[in-house]
């Protein structure tokens, strides 16, 4: 297969057209989800919420870059989530001009009943694609980040 043949034929064949499609979908069910579960949270916030589950104690500037956000959309939700005390900013003792966002025990007590609607999501989004599969699709999709990096 050549690269030519990703981009050729019908909308719905093209190959970003169907990585764009395959994300929107999910950021849309997932939303949904969170909505019919009266989650408190939207998914700027879940974006956020994730990494900082996955590592406490960031910069705002790592959080754009983790979580592939502009900074004022950081900016505007960590100051949501910190009015909410879900985080916190901490000044950063080896860099005073940088503050660091923490979880806090709220936010940390969210991550079990997220992770169950993110579970729900990606089970419904995955339907029909098996271990191996998933595997090679993690993988491409590992090397697209690497090279374009």
């Amino acid at each position: 297969m050549s690269i030519e043949s990703l981009i050729e034929g019908g909308l719905e064949e093209k190959f970003p057209y169907l990585l764009q499609q395959s994300a929107l979908l999910l950021r849309r069910n997932l939303e949904s989800l969170m909505d019919a579960e009266s989650h408190p949270i939207n998914l700027e916030a879940f974006k956020v919420l994730v990494v900082l589950w996955h590592e406490d104690g960031l910069s705002q500037n790592r959080l754009c870059e983790l979580g592939s956000s502009e900074k004022h959309t950081i900016t505007r939700v960590v100051n949501k989530l910190e009015k909410e005390s879900l985080v916190v900013r901490v000044p950063d003792q080896l860099d005073g001009r940088s503050k660091l966002v923490f979880l806090t025990h709220q936010g940390k007590a969210l991550f079990e009943p997220t992770k169950a609607i993110a579970i729900k999501n990606l089970t419904k989004g995955l339907k029909g694609v098996n271990r191996e599969e998933l595997e090679v699709c993690r993988r491409v999709l590992k090397q697209i980040v690497s090279n374009l990096s």
